[in-house]
């Protein structure tokens, strides 16, 4: 005798409400996680940024010195510190061996955006481009690069350490060009030219000038007596320890902590 069961199907289903509950609770999440994956994506592109110009600037200084010889020899000007001339002469060397769409010698505008570049903590800085003593290069990626004189024997050391001796001048470097935040630490950067190559600002042997922790990790103040910018300190962090944490945490640290949490 073959015996039929019976079997009770149930059809599963959900009510308007509950989609629209399911939905708005997907909605608050994603509106709560994307602004951070979308800053963490925005670091990330940041350090490969800084890490191609670190190169690119190394390999024209490189270029330039083999066909005209020590930098030092160079003719930067005579008055040292913010010599107009001797920007002028580095954003002549420097361009001859980048891919460039335009130069603006230091008395001229329109190479670097008409606005007030902000400190790390949000304050208001300076218009770089109306500065009078920057030599600018726009180059092909969208970057733009400016030559700020120090010294123009190349006898300024900032540190102890071979590579941060015989200073002569800095780079300063907006790696979104004309695009905002307009931000030290943020998307503009500095590096050092020295007699013996590029080497980015506040790197763990530099002690005079924008060190990471008077110039990167202290956001507490603005502009830093006799040298003005805070976050101008951040460009060797960055390159380095391949992060932008200290917009995160306060208390990193080259020596014992380099990523927040750890």
């Amino acid at each position: 005798m073959v015996v039929f069961v019976a079997r009770k199907k149930f059809k599963l289903a959900f009510t308007l409400a509950e989609v629209l509950i399911t939905l708005g609770i997907i909605g608050i999440v994603a509106a709560m996680t994307m602004p951070v994956l979308i800053g963490r994506y925005r670091e990330k592109v940041t350090v490969t940024q800084l890490k191609k110009v670190n190169s690119v600037l190394n390999q024209a200084f490189i270029m330039a010195t083999e066909k005209y010889g020590p930098i030092e020899n160079w003719d930067l000007g005579t008055t040292g510190l913010a010599d107009p001339d001797g920007a002028n002469t580095l954003m002549v060397r420097f361009a001859e061996f980048l891919n460039k769409t335009k130069t603006c010698r230091a008395e001229q505008t329109g190479c670097l955006p008409d606005v007030k570049y902000k400190y790390l903590n949000g304050e208001e800085n300076y218009n770089y481009d109306k500065g009078g003593v920057y030599s600018r290069i726009k180059l092909t990626d969208g970057m733009i690069i400016s030559f700020y004189m120090y010294n123009n024997t190349c006898s300024w050391n900032m540190g102890i350490t071979k590579p941060l001796q015989n200073v002569c001048a800095s780079v300063w470097v907006d790696i979104n060009g004309n695009k905002s935040p307009n931000q030290f630490g943020v998307d503009f950067f500095l590096f050092l030219i020295t007699k013996h190559g590029i080497v980015p600002m506040g790197t763990q042997m530099q002690t005079e000038a924008y060190t990471f922790d008077r110039a990167c990790k202290d956001k507490s103040i603005g502009s830093i007596p006799g040298w003005g910018a805070n976050g101008a300190g951040c460009a060797a962090w960055v390159i380095y320890n391949e992060n932008m944490d200290y917009l995160h945490c306060s208390d990193l640290s080259w020596e014992s902590k380099t990523k927040c949490g750890k």
